[in-house]
């Protein structure tokens, strides 16, 4: 189960995490196993996913270093360079990610507390 809520927090979903339109997981009605508390924690996490999955998609559309130079420019010169300063901070949040997964397959005991705290 760890191992697919890291995936849905880097914006892939699976059977367990169903990804929406609107970039949200939704935990799959199918799992009834959840205690309540890891339930909202598994929430607060995946919103966290969603939020990288937003500016993800927010820096892919107006960061014009990385969008293709033959395209005509979606946006000026200041938003631009939010989303190139918010690319360089979701990569350091996706580094974050691949370390707590290395950490994940280190200790397969690893609570749900700790990637909270580790995301946060």
């Amino acid at each position: 189960m760890l191992h697919d809520l890291i995936s849905a927090v880097k914006g892939i979903g699976g059977d367990m995490f169903v990804g929406k339109e609107d970039f949200r997981f939704e935990v799959s009605n199918d799992l009834g196993f959840l205690h309540p508390s890891e339930f909202a924690i598994i929430h607060k996490i995946l919103s966290i996913g969603t939020h990288y999955k937003k500016i993800t998609n927010f820096c892919n559309t107006y960061d014009i270093v990385r969008i293709n130079t033959d395209k005509k420019y979606r946006c000026g010169l200041y938003l631009s360079s939010l989303a190139s300063a918010l690319h360089k901070t979701a990569r350091s949040f996706h580094t974050t990610v691949v370390e707590l997964e290395y950490r994940l397959l280190s200790d397969p005991h690893l609570p749900l507390s700790e990637l909270l705290l580790t995301l946060q």
